[in-house]
């Protein structure tokens, strides 16, 4: 008991000069609690910070990943854009091309029409059996592919070639020279 005593007598005379320590050390302006306070709060702090730091570099990271897909749908987007551009200025190019036989064909159609028309008149200036006379000429001229079917191979053959080669001039001057050996020999 005695023992029991003692300690007890011990614990509290430590317990006590601490908390007269304390007191003392407030008085003199030193507060070790509020330093302690102090610094725990500055590592709570710090980690803070490093937790953002973190945090900010990993959303970094995401911007530069994402910048660069931005980066290569735009090049893919350039690129697209790029072709349909090619396509579209061949378009126009055929557009082009396809007014111009358009007008090429208009002004064939136009003249054809005035020589028709002009034909017709002349025909119903005819007497009946007069016209009728004419038109059977007419129908009873042989057309270029009978022509060229009664043509001999050799013969026909250099205007079929000036036929496939597209060179009308020429092809039109064997048909015109050939045809005309052919009414010679008739």
């Amino acid at each position: 008991m005695r023992v029991m005593k003692g300690v007890s007598v011990i614990l509290a005379s430590v317990i006590l000069a601490a908390l007269l320590l304390m007191v003392a050390l407030h008085l003199i302006g030193v507060d070790p609690l509020y330093k302690y306070e102090a610094s725990l709060g500055l590592v709570k702090s710090k980690a803070s910070i490093v937790s953002q730091t973190s945090t900010r570099q990993s959303q970094i990271v995401d911007l530069e990943k994402k910048n660069t897909a931005l980066a290569n749908q735009t090049a893919g987007y350039q690129t697209t854009i790029s072709n349909l551009q090619t396509k579209l200025q061949a378009a126009e190019s055929q557009v082009g091309q396809l007014q111009k036989q358009i007008k090429k064909l208009q002004t064939t159609q136009a003249t054809q029409s005035a020589e028709w028309k002009k034909e017709a008149s002349l025909l119903t200036q005819l007497q009946p059996d007069q016209a009728v006379t004419v038109l059977n000429a007419i129908n009873s001229i042989p057309t270029e592919a009978e022509i060229l079917a009664q043509m001999s191979t050799s013969d026909a053959a250099p205007i079929l070639a000036a036929f496939a080669s597209q060179d009308a001039k020429t092809a039109s001057q064997l048909f015109t020279l050939s045809t005309s050996y052919a009414a010679a020999g008739q």
